[in-house]
């Protein structure tokens, strides 16, 4: 649910009463602008508008301002509303009837990119992990078992680790790959994911998709033969540090 240009807030300013028309293409602005400029700070998103008049704006929604929402509004892509709620003084965390899982580990599962971000300006930690009985999962691993190229290729641009395994011994690059997403597997490997590792079952990508248990769908057989013809073949994938000294090697998009 967003709120719409016209929008009408009550405002009480010095004991007086007074309507103010809130315009969200103003506050979307805004947030085009937090995307492009490390100058921002979050209060700095909604402009002027006060906490007082973020919560009138929800009211007016019928919007709670609670956890819940945020939630909503971020697996949604709603960062209208989810700014609203953030300036309004909801805070993401994790949610023990979502095990354990915060709305930036949703958006992320969901591939919001822009939901992502904003969690992120507002404090979110994408390495922030849910605990080892709910599988120690970080944002990374959500994004990447989800198949979530867009998310995936944020945290790789603000520097977040991208290879650590979670508490049963899966990369995201495996995430992705027993789960079919070839793109994701591809742009992981290309990034210098451990083809090698194992999980804590010793399974390597190339056991996980020689298993006969393995997914049958055509996406799967992507990955498969993806994964035998660069692991067989023991293709070397460059690294992003060593790609401005080595050429460029093109991952061959490999369908059933």
């Amino acid at each position: 649910m967003g709120l719409g240009d016209g929008a009408v807030l009550c405002v009480d300013q010095e004991g007086s009463h007074q309507e103010v028309v809130f315009s969200l293409e103003s506050i979307n602005k805004a947030i085009d602008a937090v995307m492009q400029s490390d100058a921002l700070t979050p209060d700095e998103i909604v402009g002027t508008m006060s906490r007082e008049e973020a919560l009138a704006a929800l009211e007016d929604m019928g919007v709670g301002v609670e956890w819940a929402e945020l939630d909503k509004a971020s697996r949604a892509g709603d960062t209208g509303t989810m700014r609203l709620l953030l300036h309004a003084g909801v805070v993401d965390r994790p949610e023990e009837k979502s095990f354990m899982r915060s709305c930036l580990h949703r958006a992320a599962q969901a591939n919001r990119t822009l939901a992502v971000k904003e969690l992120v300006r507002w404090g979110g930690d994408p390495t922030a992990r849910t605990p080892a009985e709910t599988l120690g999962q970080n944002a990374v691993h959500f994004a990447a078992q989800a198949g979530g190229t867009d998310v995936l290729k944020y945290f790789l641009s603000i520097g977040v680790p991208y290879d650590e395994p979670d508490a049963a011994g899966f990369t995201p690059f495996l995430l992705c790959v027993r789960a079919g997403h070839l793109e994701a597997a591809a742009l992981l490997a290309e990034c210098g994911a451990d083809l090698s590792h194992k999980n804590a079952d010793g399974h390597d990508c190339l056991a996980l998709v020689e298993d006969p248990k393995y997914g049958s769908r055509p996406s799967h057989h992507g990955v498969k033969a993806y994964v035998n013809k660069l692991v067989k073949a023991k293709r070397e994938i460059p690294t992003l540090a060593s790609r401005a000294h080595a050429p460029s090697v093109v991952t061959d998009r490999i369908t059933a």
